[in-house]
């Protein structure tokens, strides 16, 4: 099936050192190579009177709205006056792309904009394919069973919640930091191909900023063998949570 990656923020670290465009690149390349090097469209499209960054290899579709990234706190940098997909949501403070591409000027905005984006790319791909035939993933919004997320993961997660259970897709909202503390559940098909990812990311992060940029063998203990998920049908509710002692199942979907 189509697979279309949307990446909200620049993860610059408030750096203008060239580390969110490498970023950017690596991850492209990583998915490129992935799919055995298929030829790569890039295309600069508007969404919603947004310019947005869009590559298209193989069955694999990527956008980035290059926001400012906010740190893990949500208290942006300096490099872009503190602002945050965290301070645009609860404050309404306007959030610029990096590049200067763009600027969301509202929570409803940003919302409305990733929701356009999903639309686009479903009735590209698959015209005639309902809106209960798309899943969303997600990071888990909830800190009830996501506790210690990133606060520009919550806020993705609170806007992608805008939408998607209203529009009729299927959500299935991920583990993130957390996942650290749980046991390893990937197959070892699965676990090869995510490490097969995880390694054409840092080779090519690593090339294109030295190499102290590149694999990070302490994320792929914490993270790399895991893959933990909510799932959640078209037509379903967000809520009721489920309670935090409730085993959360690796996705099936």
């Amino acid at each position: 099936r189509p697979v279309v990656f949307i990446h909200t923020t620049a993860g610059d670290a408030g750096e203008s050192n060239g580390w969110w465009e490498a970023r950017e690149l690596a991850t492209v390349m990583a998915v490129r190579q992935r799919l055995g090097n298929p030829p790569l469209t890039i295309s600069r499209p508007q969404v919603k009177g947004h310019g947005l960054q869009r590559y298209s290899c193989g069955h694999a579709v990527l956008y980035f709205l290059r926001c400012a990234d906010g740190g893990k706190q949500g208290r942006g940098f300096g490099a872009h006056r503190h602002r945050s997909l965290s301070r645009l949501r609860d404050q309404g403070k306007a959030l610029p792309a990096v590049d200067g591409s763009s600027r969301y000027r509202s929570w409803e905005d940003l919302c409305t904009t990733l929701a356009r984006i999903v639309v686009r790319e479903r009735r590209a791909r698959q015209p005639r394919q309902a809106a209960a035939d798309t899943w969303i993933h997600c990071g888990d919004y909830a800190a009830s069973t996501n506790p210690g997320d990133h606060a520009d993961h919550q806020a993705t997660a609170e806007a992608v919640r805008q939408f998607a259970a209203a529009k009729g897709y299927g959500r299935a909202w991920f583990l993130t930091y957390c996942s650290r503390d749980q046991p390893a559940n990937l197959s070892p098909a699965e676990a090869a191909a995510k490490l097969q990812l995880f390694r054409h990311y840092g080779e090519e992060l690593g090339r294109l900023m030295g190499a102290a940029a590149g694999l990070n063998a302490d994320e792929w203990t914490w993270w790399g063998l895991k893959s933990y998920a909510r799932c959640l049908p078209p037509g379903s509710s967000d809520l009721p949570l489920p309670e935090p002692a409730q085993p959360i199942a690796r996705i099936q979907c």
